[in-house]
């Protein structure tokens, strides 16, 4: 019976070679400088315009950047495993001193934390737009908004 660390070793094992080909894929920089590009000039120009006031500003930002999210968080998915399968390497993955929970694991730690990191940047200049826009950034209403995106794409990223 193994250790608890050699299970976790092994997912991270699986993990770090998966984010490596994930960060190599043009598909996962593409959607990402594509959401970027069409979720932050419309919240720019919201936030300049000050037309909108903040409390309805942070209500409306989620539900843009959820439509976005999506994309980014599929194409960050999209061939987690059976991209292994097309491939022909999925018998040679699963080959490997590895059960079928950690692979899926692994893949599952690569694929949250690219998710994760990919919206957190989107977010980052999303509350650097707002604080110019507003005059200051309202980083605790932001950040917990933001907070909830976060979680939104973890649980899309499992899926």
């Amino acid at each position: 019976m193994s250790s608890r660390n050699d299970i976790t070793s092994s997912a991270v094992t699986v993990a770090r070679a998966d984010l490596r080909r994930l960060l190599n894929r043009r598909l996962v920089w593409g959607t990402l400088l594509l959401v970027g590009a069409m979720f932050l000039p419309s919240t720019a120009a919201t936030a300049g315009s000050r037309t909108v006031e903040i409390t309805e500003f942070l209500i409306q930002l989620p539900l843009d950047l959820i439509t976005f999210s999506l994309v980014f968080v599929g194409a960050v998915g999209y061939d987690a495993i059976v991209g292994e399968r097309t491939a022909g390497t999925v018998r040679f993955a699963l080959g490997l001193p590895t059960t079928r929970r950690q692979f899926l694991f692994g893949k599952l730690y690569a694929r949250t934390l690219v998710a994760l990191g990919g919206l957190t940047v989107i977010l980052v200049a999303g509350n650097v737009l707002l604080a110019s826009g507003y005059g200051r950034g309202y980083v605790t209403a932001f950040w917990t908004m933001g907070g909830w995106m976060l979680l939104y794409a973890v649980v899309w990223t499992a899926i």
